[in-house]
Order: C-alpha cells, then sequence, then structure tokens
C-alpha cells in the first residue's frame, strides 16, 4: 500500500537486509505496511481508490443487497417503481449504503415538497405532496443533535431528532429526522460512538490490517518465485583471478555467460567451468499464503470465496457450496438489518404522492433464481415427501392439492371436473405428470 500522501505521522515498514525485501534490491517493488496511526476519512477515501480488496469488502453487501431490488406487494407497484427509478432510489441508496461501510455512516436527504420547513417533521397530509429528489450525504457533512436548541452534537445518530447539514457553498440547514434516511455505521461500543461523533465504525478500518498482511504475503511470492530455479556457475581459476585484482576478466566471463543465457538461452563455457540449476524449497508456501486469507474473511466477514472471487468449491469441495449459502443468507440478513428501514421511509413518501394510504410490504427479490434442474429437483422431493405422509395418514388428499396449487408448479393444472382423477391417491403421483431434471 502506497503512503497516503503524507498524512501519516508513523511508518512502519517489513525491511529485509539479508533478502533485499523492501529496499532497493527487492526484485519486485513492493508497499509498505502502514499502521500506528487510525486513519481518517480522507485516509480511507484513498485505500478505497487504491485497494482493489478494499472495494470488495466495501461494496460487496451494499452491491448484493439491492442488485435484485425488492417489490411492493401493492397492485400500483409498476407505478411506485416508475417513480423510484425517476429518483434514481437504487443508485442513490446503494451509494449510501456503501459509504456506510467506508466511512462508519451515512445518510440520504429526501427532498420533500411538503409545504414545510426543513426544520418540521414531514406534513404527510399536505395536498400536493411530491418527493423531489435524493441527495447522499457523508458524515463529514451531516452532524447529530440534541433537542430543539440544536446546540450540542448527539452522542448517537442513530437516536437523533435533528441533523445540522452543510451545503456544498458551507451553508448550514437543521433537518428533522424524518426527511432523511439514516445509516449509523457498524455496531460499536456506546462510548466510541460519542467519541466519534455519535457515528458508528467503519468496516475497512477494522479490515485494513488484515488487508496489508494480505498485500504483503502476496507482494513477496514474486519475489520467492524469481528465485525458485537458481542458477550456479562454477569457473576453473575463480580463485587466482579474485587474487590477482583481474576484475575485468572476471566481469567479462559473467556478463557473457549472463547474456548467452538471457537472451539466447544457451551458455557457452570453458571445458573446466561447470554450471547447474537448483530448484529452491518452496513447500508450504500455500499454506502461509492462506492464513492472511483466512485472517481477511474474519475481520470482513465475507466467505473468502466470495471475497476473492473464487469459484465455489475451487479450493474447498462441497464446502464451497455451503460458503455460497452462508454468504447469500448474509445479503439477506443484511438486507432486513440495513436496508429494509431506510428504503420503507422512500417508499412511503412516494406512495403518499402517489394517494397510497395502505401500509405498504416491502419485500427483496431472490438473490438467486433457481435453475430448470433444481426447481425439478426440488418439486420431486416435494413430491416424494407429499406420498410419503399420505400413505402414513398425516395429510389428506385435499391437502395436497391445495398445496400443489400453492406452489405454482408448472405443468399441473386444476379443474373441479379432473379433480377426482388427478387425486385418486393408490399412489399420488400415478396421474399427476412426473418433473424430469
Amino acid at each position: 500500500m502506497t503512503a497516503i500522501k503524507g498524512l501519516m505521522k508513523r511508518f512502519d515498514g517489513f525491511i529485509s537486509s539479508v533478502t533485499g525485501i523492501g529496499t532497493s534490491r527487492d526484485k519486485k517493488k513492493t508497499v509498505s505496511h502502514l499502521m500506528g496511526v487510525r486513519p481518517v476519512k480522507s485516509q480511507l477515501d484513498d485505500y478505497y481508490a487504491e485497494q482493489a480488496l478494499a472495494k470488495r469488502i466495501v461494496n460487496l453487501l451494499p452491491d448484493d443487497g439491492l442488485r435484485k431490488w425488492f417489490e411492493v406487494k401493492h397492485e400500483l407497484n409498476p407505478e411506485i417503481q416508475r417513480k423510484l427509478k425517476a429518483l434514481r432510489a437504487k443508485s442513490k441508496y446503494r451509494s449510501a449504503a456503501r459509504k456506510d461501510r467506508l466511512h462508519g455512516g451515512s445518510a440520504v436527504y429526501i427532498d420533500i415538497n411538503d409545504g414545510q420547513s426543513m426544520e418540521l417533521p414531514v406534513n404527510e397530509n399536505y395536498s400536493n405532496f411530491e418527493v423531489l429528489a435524493l441527495r447522499v450525504i457523508e458524515i463529514d457533512d451531516i452532524e447529530p443533535l440534541s433537542g430543539m436548541g440544536h446546540t450540542a452534537t448527539c452522542p448517537d445518530a442513530r437516536e437523533a431528532e435533528y441533523f445540522r447539514m452543510w451545503d456544498d457553498q458551507g451553508g448550514a440547514f437543521i433537518i428533522h429526522r424524518s426527511r432523511l434516511s439514516v445509516f449509523p455505521g457498524i455496531e460499536i461500543s456506546d462510548s466510541y460512538r460519542h467519541s466519534n461523533g455519535g457515528w458508528g465504525e467503519s468496516v475497512l478500518r477494522d479490515c485494513l490490517e488484515a488487508i496489508m498482511a494480505y498485500g504483503l504475503t502476496h507482494g513477496t511470492v514474486p519475489t520467492i518465485i524469481q528465485d525458485f530455479i537458481i542458477g550456479i556457475l562454477k569457473i576453473a581459476g575463480l580463485n587466482e583471478m579474485i587474487e590477482a585484482d583481474d576484475d575485468d576478466t572476471l566481469k567479462g566471463r559473467l556478463d557473457a555467460a549472463i547474456t548467452g543465457e538471457s537472451y539466447v538461452n544457451k551458455l557457452v563455457i570453458d571445458s573446466q567451468d561447470d554450471y547447474s540449476r537448483e530448484v529452491a524449497n518452496v513447500s508450504g508456501l500455500d499454506n502461509l499464503i492462506k492464513h492472511p486469507e483466512r485472517w481477511l474473511a474474519a475481520c470482513s466477514g465475507i466467505p473468502h470465496t466470495k471475497l476473492l472471487a473464487e469459484s465455489a468449491g475451487a479450493s474447498l469441495g462441497e464446502g464451497g457450496k455451503g460458503e455460497k449459502q452462508d454468504y447469500e443468507e448474509m445479503v439477506e440478513a443484511y438486507q432486513q438489518d440495513k436496508l429494509l428501514e431506510p428504503l420503507e421511509k422512500l417508499v412511503k413518501y412516494v406512495a403518499l404522492e402517489l394517494k397510497i394510504k395502505d401500509d405498504l410490504d416491502l419485500v427483496f427479490n431472490p438473490l438467486r433464481v433457481m435453475t430448470e434442474k433444481e426447481q425439478a429437483e426440488l418439486y420431486n422431493s416435494q413430491s416424494q415427501a407429499d406420498e410419503k405422509y399420505y400413505n402414513m395418514g398425516v395429510t389428506l388428499p385435499e391437502e395436497i392439492r391445495e398445496s400443489l396449487k400453492s406452489r405454482n408448479i408448472p405443468h399441473i393444472h386444476f379443474d373441479d371436473q379432473m379433480y377426482e382423477q388427478e387425486l385418486e391417491l393408490d399412489g399420488i403421483t400415478s396421474n399427476t405428470p412426473e418433473i424430469q431434471a
């Protein structure tokens, strides 16, 4: 990781005078390990801009959590979605969620025409209610406030009723919380949150040391590889040339050997000279590399197959499938814990603009749609379970019929005239079309 524009006051580094790692003799230009000072927001921005792993740690959950978007359980869902698209809601909330993980907090200002000033709660009964625009706000530009006096910083952004927001010209405005979707950062202790201006912790800041250890490990691998095969040239009369200070002759022979091997892959030497190659022992190098990978996965909370863009099962066999499922469950939890409430507020205001007074359910679309083969396997498994329970006397034909209808299984249709034929359950599947994988 490069030195961040001179902002760090302490610089710890990895240097070996023996191998040359980290010095001018390093075969690969290496990076410095910067630790010792808690990075501020501008430094986190630099890490995020320069390090691919930092981007993935910050972006993965917000991007996957919003990738399939959501549906509103209402007949006017298409109109709601058109308004959200016009507001660029998906892009705005994804950006806010990223900044939340990057900086430890963020907010989306919902610009509303409700006939009221920004200091007052949203007037939901305004006849010409309209959502005008969305603006993503970083924590440098917004401050949680305590009480109506707006004189002190609130120690917890999750509880603040009012916020002070600055515009691009430096002007300050008091905004009521009802006009904001607040992302309060990672959960931390109350005392730590108080010292952090009411905001939480950055995911990236928690992972920096692991990222740097990972970069250091992988940065030294090319150096090791370059020394994997070592050429040994035994020159007849070498000691005599050294004793006679015949540096020119020695240098000439070495240059000729190096040039010949490098350019034409041939080596012409005296019959009394000897040249051989030895392979360095690098056993255990793969295990050494895996340690910072595990550390990185543990710090970020993201399975390493996903974090490092490995295919499921590539390194862990069938365990890779488990990691994939774990990650999908993690995204679903992130949706419920971090994304649902901010999006519900926005949808509520869009619904008011469209004169929808109903309570609305917001449901995230599935992250992954099953393939036809997976669907067929699931349907057949369910069919076998239905037959088993029927034979055990646990379920009735009518119950199974209703269950089949609720599953929306393709190629299975019911009508009242065919009902008795379809459910003559000598064997439940005897007259039911079998779904092949």
